[in-house]
């Protein structure tokens, strides 16, 4: 009886640990698509702005 319920205990532990792992993988899976979202925003803000960036560098060169 008891070793009954050791192993029932270790299976319910075991399934706990692998549903807390899944649930675990999917939130790093959802902030890497997070993070890569943002970097892709980042990116096209800056690419952007760099036509600007490069005449007002150019303006204060030229200036010199």
């Amino acid at each position: 009886m008891i070793e009954k319920s050791e192993r029932e205990g270790k299976k319910a532990a075991q399934e706990y640990y692998e549903k807390e792992m899944e649930k675990l993988r999917k939130e790093i899976e959802q902030l890497k698509d997070q993070s890569n979202q943002q970097a892709l925003l980042v990116r096209a803000e800056g690419e952007r702005n760099l036509p600007s960036a490069i005449n007002k560098i150019a303006k204060v060169v030229s200036l010199e």
